[in-house]
């Protein structure tokens, strides 16, 4: 079975008023799983992209959110400060050369990034390129998390989602729980304390993990 494994990462936990900054996907067979050493480059078909909004977006950060994407919090507040304009021209005045040494270094670091607008017209196009004819997402809280936030994006229907999706936290649950595992929780209870690095990419390769 062909499963596409499904991370994002928000400003917050309320799709009304935060937004999505980064994206990740892979493309698994249940029944050919592919080798995830290396979580910079899976050997299997992913998709990552850090998402931006335009400068008068309310991003609504919350702390807990600030905390665990600091990177991705201070380039994005810097970029909103000298007005840049990922992925399209700029003139901006620097101040000093070491402002401008700054700019570069965070736009290099996050090159890898789309306008949030955008993010599902590049989706589609790979899974059009992986052949991925209906997409059955597995994620950890996928139909009560991600799905909410992903619904609010442009060209959100040309996403072929299946309305089945899998959780493998359920392989998890131990008597006593009030709610499910967390991912955390998952990792340690098949003995790995590995911390969960809120990264998209490298949270959908636990996520694979869990779930085999």
């Amino acid at each position: 079975m062909i499963v596409t494994a499904i991370d994002i990462e928000t400003t917050g936990l309320d799709p009304d008023i935060n937004k999505i900054t980064e994206f990740a996907a892979i493309v698994y067979d249940t029944d050919d799983p592919p080798k995830l050493d290396d979580p910079e480059n899976p050997d299997a078909p992913y998709f990552h992209f850090r998402v931006f909004h335009s400068p008068d977006v309310e991003m609504n950060w919350g702390e807990f959110a600030k905390q665990i994407q600091p990177n991705y919090y201070e380039v994005e507040n810097f970029a909103r400060e000298f007005e840049l304009s990922f992925g399209a021209d700029t003139k901006i005045e620097y101040d000093s050369i070491d402002q401008l040494i700054k700019a570069k270094e965070m736009w290099y670091a996050f090159r890898r990034v789309v306008p949030a607008d955008e993010l599902l017209v590049h989706f589609k196009q790979f899974l059009n390129e992986n052949e991925v004819e209906r997409v059955i997402p597995l994620g950890k809280n996928f139909p009560g998390f991600d799905l909410r936030f992903l619904r609010r994006l442009s060209y959100f229907d040309e996403i072929p989602f299946s309305h089945r999706s899998l959780d493998p936290s359920i392989f998890f649950l131990k008597p006593g729980d009030t709610q499910p595992p967390s991912l955390t929780d998952c990792l340690k209870r098949m003995g790995d304390d590995k911390p969960v690095t809120h990264n998209a990419l490298e949270d959908v390769i636990d996520t694979i993990r869990v779930f085999e």
